[in-house]
């Protein structure tokens, strides 16, 4: 099964409610309206809820991938593109059972990551027979 990632994309910016950014002209009643339905009292309700998302640990499940990705230092300073290569498991309909496959999956490493912080990659793990699909964990290696 292919996965139009732009419809993806588009649907989950849609449940999220994202707007896309369309440019306003400018006047004095700009601002007014602009916020008008920020509520200051309720910021620190928002940023408690924020960073308490932001610590909660990522927790695998029986799909997911792990796989290490080993970067220099220079990489670290300037971040850099990978391609990991995995083996994972596809629901075959045609024979209808899980078989696996060798894929190779471009990841965006960012600069100045630390070592030992590890990267998520939705959707790029393994599938099962309701074709529901694990996420890639990339842990990253400095080399010494």
């Amino acid at each position: 099964m292919e996965i139009d990632k732009e419809k993806f994309i588009r649907d989950i910016e849609k449940d999220l409610g994202v707007k896309k950014y369309e440019p306003i002209e400018y006047n004095e009643s700009c601002a007014d309206n602009l916020f008008k339905d920020i509520h200051l009292e309720n910021l620190g309700d928002f940023f408690k809820d924020f960073y308490d998302i932001l610590s909660q640990e990522y927790k695998a499940s029986a799909l997911d991938i792990e796989k290490t990705c080993k970067i220099t230092k220079e990489e670290v300073k300037n971040g850099c593109e990978k391609e990991i290569k995995i083996k994972r498991n596809f629901f075959d309909k045609i024979e209808n059972k899980i078989k696996n496959k060798k894929v190779k999956i471009k990841v965006k490493i960012p600069k100045e990551i630390k070592e030992g912080h590890a990267l998520l990659v939705y959707g790029e793990g393994n599938e099962d027979e309701n074709l529901n699909r694990g996420n890639l964990l990339v842990k990253i290696d400095i080399k010494k």
